[in-house]
């Protein structure tokens, strides 16, 4: 058989033909996939001009062991920790529904130095939020 004889339609396609559900699923995964694309690295470029915008200070000489102050001699630091339950008083003023056993309310740190003659209390309430 020589050129231009014969049967001159194409050959077959070995693929099936496409529907149209199968374009438009497709062109929805394009999209998805370009939208978390664009948006993860919107985000990251975000982070990054927001984490360049935070000003940095050198606390570096801060540091330097020679600038403690000297040690208290016999000086003592002491745990407190406050408990509250909802029994009895209590269970009138937050309810007792639902709520057993006790929880901590208050943390104290006391630093008691005797030498300096000084009490010094750190204290962190955990019933009133922090802004």
């Amino acid at each position: 058989m020589t050129l231009g004889e014969g049967n001159d339609a194409p050959p077959e396609s070995p693929h099936r033909p496409t529907s149209v559900w199968s374009v438009v699923l497709r062109g929805i995964a394009i999209l998805v996939a370009v939208t978390l694309t664009g948006g993860s690295v919107t985000a990251y470029l975000r982070y990054r001009h927001d984490w360049q915008a935070i000003k940095r200070i050198n606390v570096s000489q801060d540091l330097v062991a020679s600038r403690r102050p000297a040690a208290a001699h016999r000086a003592l630091n002491i745990l407190l920790i406050g408990s509250d339950t909802r029994s009895g008083v209590n269970g009138k003023i937050g309810g007792q529904q639902g709520i057993s056993g006790a929880r901590s309310d208050t943390v104290m740190v006391l630093h008691i130095v005797p030498a300096a003659r000084r009490i010094v209390v750190l204290r962190a309430d955990h019933s009133h939020p922090h802004q």
